[in-house]
């Protein structure tokens, strides 16, 4: 366009190419700041499932000396959820790729 004189198109061209470089450079820093948070989530994850293991273990405790008659159905529910997510987010794990930011939140 600049051969031919067309200065007005040619510029156009120059704006649509700027606005290209803008988003490009808005796309890596998005991927960077999610390979962050993928990075410290996988990092905080082993940390979190032993957490979670310890306090399943204490509320397994709680059952065990928990009067007799007393209820304790919406403890053992949670006991039960809780084993299930850790379960779960092993398996994931365990199976390939996994989703690390999610599989924390889940434990979490």
């Amino acid at each position: 366009a600049v051969e031919a004189g067309e200065n007005s198109r040619a510029a156009v061209y120059i704006r649509a190419a700027e606005g290209a470089v803008g988003q490009a450079g808005t796309l890596l820093e998005s991927v960077d700041r999610r390979a962050a948070e993928l990075g410290e989530a996988a990092r905080k994850l082993p940390a979190a499932l032993t957490e979670t293991e310890t306090d399943l273990a204490d509320a397994g405790g709680l059952l065990e000396g928990t009067a007799e008659g007393a209820s304790t159905a919406d403890l053992r529910g949670r006991i039960a959820r809780a084993e299930a997510v850790l379960a779960d987010v092993r398996g994931a794990m365990a199976a390939g790729p996994y989703d690390p930011v999610d599989a924390l939140r889940r434990v979490e």
